[in-house]
């Protein structure tokens, strides 16, 4: 409004002054001590934690190689008794017909009939140390592969030629079913016939007269398969879990067929040391091998391509 004459102007009034925020107080001494042992004892508390749980680790390792060194020791005990049983029976029998000829107390005609069981006892505690020795060579940490590439189909139909003749004593028959193709194989020629030997020697003492083999390959992508089948009997479940293990066999085997027990277990090492496998397989889960019903069990050995 215009200001009328004489009117003094109105004095003009001070802002009112902004009150200042309150400064945070400091916290007392006596706090930041207890704080800071509060969280040296919280420290101290998870270092003390954590060391118990390392402790109890630490148990619990010792005590599961202290198991594992247990049940390797126990199978070693068994494996030096399995030794013992299986060389002591043929023994007895040489030294008890070898007395009895020198003797003069078998007859003339009954001579050659204990020689031959001389022999063929002899050669059977032959191939239970030749076999051992096979076993624990290929278990020792020195040893090693001797690799070459070598067409794996060629290699297979000799395995089944060397062992044709002890399968047609037998009264078996053999099916076989090998690509004519080549399929080179990076392998120990010499130890990988020797698992393969093993398994077609196991089909024919291990089964009645006139059981029905089969042998085959498959390259299939990445791997490369051999079939060892039969026509006799299945396995025991509960002797099948542990086939693969030194020294295992049905006790009729090991009183009446011969055998070392240890041919199964040089197969797998063999195979593990060529970076494959080998297992068996029985009755209804054979059907994605494709093979003909007839056969009862097979044995697949399972090779990586790489190895190619």
């Amino acid at each position: 409004e215009p200001k009328k004459e004489g009117e003094q102007p109105a004095a003009q009034q001070p802002a009112p002054a902004q009150a200042e925020a309150p400064k945070p107080e400091e916290p007392k001494k006596e706090e930041k001590g207890k704080k800071g042992k509060k969280n040296k004892k919280k420290l101290e508390a998870e270092r003390k934690a954590e060391e118990e749980r390392q402790r109890l680790l630490k148990e619990e390792e010792d005590r599961k190689r202290a198991e594992e060194q247990k049940a390797h020791d126990r199978k070693r005990y068994l494996m030096i008794s399995d030794i013992a049983h299986d060389l002591k029976t043929p023994m007895t029998t040489v030294a008890g017909y070898a007395r009895a000829l020198s003797e003069g107390m078998i007859a003339a005609d009954k001579q050659q009939e204990y020689l031959d069981t001389i022999t063929a006892k002899t050669e059977r505690m032959n191939d239970i140390v030749q076999m051992l020795f096979n076993y624990a060579r290929l278990d020792s940490d020195g040893f090693e592969l001797v690799m070459s590439d070598v067409d794996i189909c060629e290699l297979l139909r000799e395995c089944v030629a060397s062992a044709y003749t002890d399968i047609e004593e037998a009264g078996d028959e053999i099916d076989v079913d090998i690509p004519e193709s080549v399929i080179k194989c990076k392998i120990d020629k010499v130890q990988l016939s020797r698992s393969i030997n093993n398994l077609l020697v196991n089909a024919v003492k291990h089964n009645v007269k006139g059981t029905k083999i089969y042998v085959g390959l498959k390259d299939e992508y990445d791997t490369v398969r051999i079939f060892v089948a039969d026509s006799g009997e299945a396995i025991a479940q509960e002797l099948a879990e542990k086939l693969f293990e030194p020294f295992v066999m049905g006790d009729e085997s090991r009183s009446s067929k011969g055998g070392s027990g240890l041919g199964l277990s040089v197969s797998k090492k063999i195979c593990e040391l060529h970076q494959g496998r080998i297992k068996l397989v029985q009755n209804n889960e054979m059907t994605r091998y494709q093979l003909d019903k007839i056969y009862k069990k097979v044995f697949v050995i399972s090779l990586p391509v790489e190895n190619a």
